[in-house]
Formats: C-alpha cells, structure tokens, sequence
C-alpha cells in the first residue's frame, strides 16, 4: 500500500507540474523557432539539384501561424502551405536549391512569415561554393579599348577536356547588341571574342553548350577603368 500511495504523490506532482507549466505558457504569445537560420552547403557542382529540411516550432504560449514563405530568387523553392501549429509542435519545410548556371559563391534565402509579434520575419540563409564542369576563363570579362579606335573588346576561352564531344551552341547578349565570333574547336577549347562601342555595352553574355551539366554559362561584362 505505500508504494502504490508513493506512485499516486508522485503521479499528482507530475500533473500538478506539467498543468502549472501549461497555464504559464499559455501567458505567453506565439513564438517561432527554427533549427537553423543559416546552411553551409560546401562544395557543389553546377546543376545540383537537392533538398534541405527546415525545421520551424511553436515555442510560445499561443497558436503560430505561418502564413507564407517568400524566396529571393527562382534557385530556392520552399514546398510548403499555410499552416497553424499548437503550443509544441513543429512543421518540416523541404527548401528544394537549385544550381543550374550557378557558378562561384551562391547565396539565396527563405523568409518565413508568421504571427509572432517579436519576429514576424525570420530568414533563413543558404550558401555554397559551385564549381563549373567546363574550365571557363574569365568568368568576368573585363573589356579593353583597342588601340586606335574606339571599339571595346574582349575573349573567353572555354575548355570542354571534361566534357568531350561538347561544344558552343549559341552566344545571345542582355540590354545591347554586340559582335560575336566563336572559334573553331582547337583540341578541347573553343574562344569566344566580342567587340562593341561604348555607347553600346551589354552587362551579361549568355552562351550556350551541349554540355549536359552546364549548358548556359552566363558571363557578367565589367567596363574598363575611365568609361
């Protein structure tokens, strides 16, 4: 008989805890948590494609609810509908990261939107490092006045050794037209040159391959000091 009356005071205190944690919980607003506001992706190829898992609970006291999920771009794609959470619970957000033509650092990010009074907002950041299967250089092109004139010019070799039986396809430009001569494969690489004036200069080059990972390479264009 003492032990079940141990069983039955320890069984009340139990309640009498957990139902004095519920009611000074429920004096507090809802609150958002998540497992991590920031992923480190290390090393990826261009036209990676993979999901990370987001984890957001209810820390508070009252109903969460997460109303959207807002993206800075069309390489991070959140799966996810409007939902409410109890007191305690959580909500798993796959984030599907795009890397098609990425290359270098990458950042995008989420932001999670919900009712929490003291973080309405909570973004949640993703980086890598993404490296090209074609040998491009440069990844920047920077032109140069040629001597005598006032045209602008510039080059960018590509090595296909990576990607055998690949090649050019087609070179477009954004904002202003440009001229455009790609070379004849000589072993594994093919040159593109362009040349323009300075009333008319592009801001991005977009070539095409046949590579299969890599099949858009898109080359910012960097003015020379003094224009």
């Amino acid at each position: 008989m003492k032990s079940v009356r141990l069983m039955s005071t320890l069984g009340s205190c139990s309640f009498v805890a957990l139902s004095l944690t519920f009611v000074l919980l429920v004096g507090y607003p809802a609150r958002i948590d998540v497992s991590n506001s920031q992923f480190s992706l290390g090393s990826r190829r261009v036209g990676d494609r993979f999901t990370v898992h987001v984890y957001a609970a209810n820390a508070g006291g009252r109903m969460l609810d997460i109303s959207e999920i807002r993206t800075t771009c069309g390489c991070v794609s959140p799966k996810f509908s409007a939902t409410t959470l109890l007191p305690g619970e959580s909500v798993e957000i796959p984030v599907e990261i795009n890397l098609s033509a990425m290359h270098g650092d990458f950042s995008g990010n989420v932001c999670i939107c919900s009712n929490d009074v003291d973080r309405p907002e909570v973004t949640v950041t993703f980086s890598a490092t993404v490296h090209g299967i074609l040998d491009v250089r440069p990844r920047q092109l920077t032109l140069e006045r040629s001597v005598g004139n006032d045209r602008l010019t510039g080059r960018i070799d590509i090595d296909f050794s990576n990607s055998p039986n690949s090649e050019i396809r087609s070179v477009s430009f954004l904002d202003a037209p440009i001229s455009v001569s790609v070379s004849r494969m000589v072993g594994q690489v093919q040159e593109v040159r362009v040349s323009t004036v300075d009333s008319s200069i592009p801001t991005l080059l977009l070539i095409e391959t046949t590579a299969p990972d890599e099949e858009l390479i898109r080359i910012p264009i960097a003015l020379p000091t003094g224009i």
